[in-house]
């Protein structure tokens, strides 16, 4: 799988330690800001966003997503790093936050529950955007 991913907006100013438990399905998130809040189980995803003024409600398979992926991204100027573990789709207004860590350890072990909860492959983003799959399914 070739294909080149456009980095998250709604990662692109969250701060490590926002974690959603793959073993606690399903979850909800409703805090994240620039993130549209969502329940996730094994089958499908709920998004609430705002669409013209309000609040629009939008079921997508998790069969729709293609996979479940993380990626590395510098943090400052002092060597700093956020690993972001995401519900990767096609549009990426429909791509999910799932973990953002400041360690990779951190984020490995969910990154392969997460692909293995929702039987997905497992995808890396590169530093050039270029995702690559790494795995198949994992259930």
């Amino acid at each position: 799988m070739r294909q080149t991913a456009v980095a998250g907006a709604a990662t692109a100013n969250m701060e490590p330690g926002f974690r959603l438990d793959p073993f606690a399905m399903p979850v909800r998130q409703t805090s994240l800001p620039d993130s549209p809040a969502f329940i996730l189980d094994r089958q499908r995803a709920v998004l609430r966003r705002p669409l013209g003024g309000q609040q629009a409600t939008m079921t997508v398979p998790v069969s729709a997503y293609a996979g479940v992926s993380v990626r590395i991204e510098p943090v400052g100027t002092a060597g700093d790093i956020r690993v972001v573990v995401e519900l990767m789709h096609d549009d990426p207004a429909l791509t999910l936050p799932l973990v953002v860590a400041s360690a990779p350890e951190d984020a490995a072990a969910d990154w392969i529950a997460w692909g293995r909860a929702l039987n997905l492959p497992l995808l890396v983003v590169e530093s050039d955007g270029t995702v690559r799959m790494t795995a198949a399914r994992m259930g």
